[in-house]
């Protein structure tokens, strides 16, 4: 776990949030994500999660890692709108509390994203209830809850291809920790690319959501794989199971 100073967070959260009452608990959640997050239960046993922006020497993208923005955006909805996000309680700007900005929230309900657990009529309820909330952000007047500064309006996915543009260039110029390579680029990027470019819509100013898990975790699991951050025989048969992106773009471009 990413070490956190528990007494100067404590002291920071009693201070802050009115109903935490010290001593704290605290674990660091074990799935990848792009920002570390944690389970906080202070002394009564209530839940809340911290997430905490990345070091700079760890960023690949300024923008990629703005829980500034997230906090943000997460407090006008919960406040403004019936889209069921969890509250959140305070954003913390003070990089000497714990190193970066962090921000704190009610608990979110993580599961696997198969819920091999759950009988299949429930899990499909489960599955439409994702997307009615995804249909539910896009149609937030963000002008309405005070939103209008957010972002840029116009352009939108030209500047998405610069971004994942500079991002694959990054990533393509790591090095492999085994064998000391370097990483080849993603097979046929700039031909997927040209291809956006020629069939892109035209922008339409809404909010969206480009990380929403419903919608990548697949290539998650199935990246874990040749990354040997996942073995087991469940895991291989996703691989087998899912397409990556990449192999989903070249399809289109064909």
């Amino acid at each position: 776990m990413d070490e956190l100073n528990e007494t100067v967070l404590e002291t920071y959260l009693v201070a802050n949030i009115a109903s935490f009452v010290g001593p704290l608990e605290i674990k660091q959640f074990n799935f990848r994500q792009s920002n570390p997050a944690y389970l906080i239960k202070d002394r009564n046993k209530q839940q809340y999660v911290l997430r905490k922006k990345l070091p700079p020497r760890a960023l690949l993208s300024s923008t990629a890692h703005a829980v500034e923005r997230e906090y943000l955006i997460l407090k006008e909805l919960s406040e403004n709108t019936d889209v069921p996000v969890p509250k959140v309680y305070i954003l913390c700007k003070d990089s000497s509390v714990l190193g970066t900005p962090f921000y704190v929230s009610l608990p979110y309900l993580v599961v696997e994203f198969l819920m091999p657990s759950i009988p299949c009529d429930e899990r499909k309820l489960c599955y439409l209830s994702a997307i009615k909330t995804f249909a539910m952000l896009h149609r937030v007047d963000y002008r309405s809850i005070g939103l209008d500064n957010f972002g840029k309006t116009s352009n939108f996915y030209n500047s998405q291809i610069r971004l994942l543009g500079k991002i694959s260039a990054v990533q393509a110029g790591a090095k492999d920790e085994e064998t000391g390579t370097m990483i080849d680029p993603i097979l046929r990027f700039d031909e997927c690319f040209a291809w956006f470019k020629r069939n892109q819509p035209s922008d339409e100013a809404v909010i969206v959501h480009g990380d929403y898990k419903l919608a990548i975790i697949t290539q998650d699991v199935a990246a874990r794989v040749p990354r040997k951050q996942a073995s087991s025989a469940q895991a291989k048969a996703y691989v087998l199971m899912f397409k990556s992106a990449a192999a989903h773009a070249s399809d289109i471009v064909d």
